[in-house]
């Protein structure tokens, strides 16, 4: 276990535990950042993250992609364009009322990888959400969906990232690298759940997000092991918290 500057070191949580403890914390208006390398884990937990929210849109950005078919096995109803239409709203509400959709167009080859009618949809749906408020938008791929050679809305994320919280709106957003995204937009989290990574300066970058000392910051995320994540402490009198979430509490399930 690393050693803290100031003598201590992060909480090892259980996933019961940490569990309880974002649920205690939890509120609309909060952007949350999920790095890592690919399968470690950081789709299964902004999943899990999202099931504490009331009214959630997760965007797909491929032919097919099984990382977002545990959404659909949680009853999350996917729609190929924007706005939903009102039974598909209603076939998307959970018995306690709550929406789960996934705005997926149909990408059918390479071309349409970057049809800008996909990138249409996507840009209505910023538009309403951050016109209506309270809604939780999940960025499975951030890059692709800022990238200058993806979708181009790099400029439309930084905007979201900087002004929609104030309108209760939520970014999760998930990525391999901060690199290709823009600072604005990553740096806007107010939770941030780091895996492993051994990039020095992704690490350089991350530990610009806090007031602690860089250093640890490193050396607890270069420490992590497996589908283990360090919740970042970012805000003032936070502790730094590490945890890996169980095989029950991944597995999807019908949200109440």
């Amino acid at each position: 276990m690393v050693m803290l500057e100031d003598g201590t070191t992060p909480r090892i949580l259980s996933s019961d535990e940490f569990l309880h403890l974002e649920e205690s914390k939890h509120t609309t208006g909060q952007h949350k950042l999920y790095l890592g390398p690919t399968q470690c884990g950081k789709t299964s937990l902004a999943r899990v993250e999202a099931r504490l929210a009331r009214a959630v849109v997760v965007l797909g950005t491929k032919n097919k992609d099984s990382s977002l078919d545990a959404y659909v096995q949680e009853g999350y109803q996917r729609i190929y364009a924007w706005p939903p239409t009102k039974k598909e709203v209603e076939k998307s509400r959970t018995p306690s009322g709550s929406i789960r959709l996934i705005l997926w167009p149909k990408f059918t080859d390479l071309n349409s990888l970057t049809d800008p009618k996909a990138r249409d949809q996507f840009l209505k749906m910023f538009a309403q959400a951050y016109k209506e408020g309270f809604w939780t938008i999940v960025c499975d791929e951030s890059l692709w969906l800022a990238a200058r050679d993806g979708l181009k809305l790099d400029s439309t994320l930084s905007k979201m990232a900087y002004a929609s919280a104030s309108n209760k709106v939520s970014l999760y957003l998930l990525m391999q690298r901060p690199a290709g995204i823009s600072r604005t937009t990553w740096s806007s989290a107010s939770d941030a759940f780091i895996f492993h990574c051994g990039v020095t300066n992704d690490l350089r970058e991350l530990a610009s997000l806090g007031t602690y000392s860089p250093k640890d910051a490193r050396e607890v995320i270069q420490n992590l092991t497996g589908h283990q994540f360090l919740k970042m402490p970012i805000r003032s009198g936070e502790q730094w918290v590490i945890s890996e979430l169980d095989r029950a509490t991944l597995a999807p399930r019908k949200l109440p």
